[in-house]
C-alpha cells in the first residue's frame, strides 16, 4: 500500500489494550509508522459460529506518524441488525417473519465518512455510541478501545431512583437474613 492509502483491517479485541507486547506494537508501529483515523467496537459474535473471539476495526491512513493534537474516530457498534438463529448470525429483516433487531451502523456511518474524508472537519459525541477525540498519550497503558474514549449516559432521576430502592431493599434483606446470625457470633465469641 502507498504512504497516504487507507486502510480499513479487522484486528482482535485484546490488541487494543494491554501493557506487553500489544503496547509496544501500538506505540511502536501503529502510531510511529501510521495516523490512527478511527477504532469501532464490532458486536460480540460477529463471526459467530466460526470465531467467538471479539474484534474492532481500524482505519489508519499508512506512512504518516500520529500527530498527538488529531482527533480519532471512536465508536462501539453493539448491534448490527442481525440475529443468531440455529446457529448462524442472519439479517433480522431476512427472516421468516421478518423481526426487528437494532443496527447501529447507519447511525454511525454518514459521520465516519466523513471524518475519514478529512479528520477534524466532523465532531460527534453521542454517549455509548460514537465521539471524535485524540488518543490519550498520557495513559500509561495507551489504550486504543472506543469504550475509554466514549460519553455514558446520565442516568435518569427515575433510575437512580430504582437503583436506591433496588440497594435499599437488598441491604435490609441481607440484614435480616444474616444480622441475627453474626450477631449470635460475636455473643459466644465465634466471630
Amino acid at each position: 500500500m502507498a504512504d497516504g492509502g487507507i486502510l480499513f483491517s479487522l484486528l482482535p479485541l485484546d490488541a487494543f489494550f494491554g501493557s506487553r507486547d500489544e503496547k509496544v506494537w501500538r506505540r511502536d508501529e501503529l502510531l510511529r509508522d501510521h495516523t490512527l483515523l478511527s477504532v469501532i467496537t464490532m458486536p460480540d459474535e460477529l463471526f459467530y459460529p466460526a470465531a467467538q473471539k471479539q474484534v474492532a476495526g481500524i482505519i489508519v491512513k499508512k506512512g504518516m506518524p500520529h500527530p498527538k493534537e488529531q482527533a480519532v474516530f471512536w465508536a462501539r457498534i453493539e448491534r448490527d441488525g442481525h440475529l443468531k438463529i440455529k446457529s448462524k448470525r442472519l439479517p433480522a429483516q431476512d427472516l421468516r417473519p421478518p423481526r426487528q433487531e437494532l443496527d447501529q451502523i447507519p447511525l454511525v456511518l454518514n459521520s465516519l465518512r466523513s471524518f475519514v474524508a478529512a479528520p477534524g472537519s466532523v465532531t460527534v459525541n453521542v454517549p455509548k455510541l460514537c465521539k471524535t477525540a485524540p488518543i490519550d498519550f498520557d495513559d500509561p497503558l495507551l489504550e486504543l478501545l472506543p469504550e475509554v474514549y466514549l460519553e455514558t449516559e446520565m442516568p435518569s432521576p427515575t433510575d437512580l431512583s430504582n437503583a436506591v430502592d433496588s440497594m435499599v431493599r437488598e441491604t435490609a434483606a441481607f440484614l435480616v437474613r444474616f444480622g441475627k446470625e453474626s450477631k449470635v457470633g460475636a455473643l459466644d465469641g465465634t466471630d
